[in-house]
């Protein structure tokens, strides 16, 4: 108990920064109101916390469901609209503090508390901790930034629990957003520039991406339907279309 004790000691910078940052994301939740998106988002939301099937309300094919889930989940431990800033603000926290520790870790304790100034003066990171599902993308930048953790781990270690755990945080990142889709090139470009360290096998790769594969599929749901899909692939290439915008002022409604 002693020795927990002044271990965490050392991290009182890191529970300071958090009690800070927490006040920032949550004092005065929801004052400015919600987007037309983030509308649209708790409306289905609302609709999968009561039963209603997830095959339903996808107009826009390309955005992905886990968000959804989660949040209708939280709404049903606790039925209030200050739970839905609750996960963004908690997604937006555990970032910080998972790239806290890395940081600590491996590159010591200066550019941990760095870490912690730059992320509570961060305007982008506490716009998206403020914000909610589709428009907050916090909890997206958690199992995104997982990632970028695992594969390291992976290539210092060459352990293949490691590129496996990376590929479920992949799934589960681009189950929360089609961004996640992205992360494909940069995985490509750690491979081909650690192959020779890591002396990667293609069973492995392959393993890899079916693991992949099958945490975004299990996890959205909606894509086992072939159609929800074949639309969601074509939206993503070609654009959505809004009606009622004009981008820029240039007519266009993409």
């Amino acid at each position: 108990e002693l020795y927990l004790r002044m271990s965490w000691r050392k991290h009182l910078l890191l529970f300071g920064a958090t009690l800070v940052m927490g006040v920032l994301l949550l004092q005065d939740f929801g004052s400015i109101g919600t987007t037309y998106d983030e509308t649209a988002d708790l409306r289905i939301t609302t609709d999968i916390q009561q039963g209603k099937s997830p095959f339903a309300n996808v107009e826009i094919p390309s955005q992905t469901r886990l968000i959804y889930y989660l949040h209708a989940i939280a709404i049903s431990v606790f039925d209030h609209p200050f739970t839905h800033y609750l996960v963004s603000a908690v997604g937006m926290l555990l970032l910080v503090w998972v790239w806290y520790f890395f940081l600590y870790q491996h590159a010591g304790k200066q550019a941990a508390a760095i870490m912690l100034f730059l992320a509570i003066t961060s305007i982008p990171l506490l716009t998206a901790g403020r914000h909610l599902l589709t428009h907050s993308n916090a909890v997206f930048a958690l199992f995104f930034s997982l990632t970028i953790i695992a594969l390291y781990n992976w290539i210092a270690t060459k352990q293949q629990k490691y590129l496996l755990l990376a590929a479920v945080f992949a799934g589960l990142s681009t189950s929360l957003s089609m961004l996640g889709i992205f992360m494909v090139f940069p995985l490509l470009c750690i491979a081909i520039a650690c192959r020779n360290d890591i002396n990667i096998s293609i069973p492995s790769l392959l393993l890899a991406a079916l693991t992949g594969l099958a945490t975004f599929f299990c996890t959205t749901i909606i894509y086992f339907n072939p159609k929800i899909l074949t639309d969601a692939i074509h939206e993503a290439l070609d654009g959505h279309t809004y009606t009622y915008w004009n981008y820029l002022n240039t007519g266009e409604v993409h």
